[in-house]
């Protein structure tokens, strides 16, 4: 069971992947005026991240590698004058 688990989890990260080029794709006119929140969001999600895995609470650590997968891809993408084309 935990085998399962552990590979639901490593599925879920990966997938956040192209789920952040989605929502990058899908929302191009708003990276550029939305820069400064996704870097809030970076470092909030980043932060948390740490603060829960220090406290053993891996289910928020997993939320908060997902949201900063995420918003990194959105944040590099708002910088990519290719992309927001």
């Amino acid at each position: 069971m935990q085998t399962i688990n552990l590979l639901l989890v490593f599925l879920a990260i990966i997938l956040s992947i192209p789920v952040g080029y989605l929502i990058a794709w899908l929302c191009k006119e708003e990276l550029l005026a939305g820069r400064n929140w996704f870097k809030l969001l970076c470092v909030l999600s980043f932060f948390s991240g740490i603060i829960s895995l220090i406290f053993r609470n891996y289910e928020v650590f997993l939320t908060c590698v997902i949201i900063v997968i995420i918003s990194a891809i959105s944040l590099a993408k708002g910088y990519d004058k290719r992309w927001l084309r």
